[in-house]
């Protein structure tokens, strides 16, 4: 309908809603739908949803077992994010940025954009992400062997998913908490 009207950014709307509805039903064509809104936003030269498709388009990557794919459109997200003042795309890239770099191994990367991650996250009040980010630095501390921090920061996330009441969070979390305790001989 908005192709016919000629209406661009009702057009790229739609196709982002359905990319990320396909992204989550783990359609493969989710990708195709991202990359045509990612074409109209750039003609339009809507920033932020061109930050918001980058995001959408490495997360299927990192769905897809593209790591590297993944962390760049991330990354190209996150700077997008940034130049429009948006902390709370900027914390969720980087966030997910995080993740890729982790799959790839890349430990110290991923701590790296879970750090820079945090404060946005915090800033925009954004409590999914900020216990995304904790609880992932957790796990990635636990690699590392730095079982202190990995401690701090499942502690932390464990306070904040209370606060918030956020169940689904709190069992990964307490999970994962299990998990160092047990590794510790605790």
């Amino acid at each position: 309908v908005y192709r016919r009207l000629g209406n661009r950014r009702g057009e790229m709307n739609t196709l982002i809603e359905i990319g990320s509805t396909m992204y989550y039903a783990l359609s493969p064509e989710a990708m195709g739908r991202a990359r045509q809104a990612e074409l109209i936003a750039r003609d339009i030269g809507d920033r932020p949803a061109i930050a918001r498709i980058l995001r959408l388009r490495g997360n299927i990557m990192l769905q897809a077992g593209d790591v590297l794919a993944a962390a760049e459109a991330l990354e190209e997200a996150s700077a997008i994010s940034r130049a429009v003042g948006n902390q709370k795309g900027e914390a969720r890239s980087l966030q997910n940025a995080g993740s890729a770099y982790r799959r790839r191994g890349d430990l110290e990367k991923a701590i790296a954009n879970y750090e820079r991650a945090l404060p946005l996250a915090r800033a925009a009040n954004d409590h999914a992400t900020t216990l995304g980010v904790l609880n992932n630095m957790g796990v990635v501390y636990k690699m590392l062997g730095a079982h202190d921090r990995a401690m701090t920061a499942f502690e932390l996330a464990l306070a904040d998913a209370r606060a918030t009441n956020d169940e689904r969070s709190l069992q990964g979390i307490l999970a994962n908490l299990g998990n160092l305790h047990r590794e510790l001989g605790d």
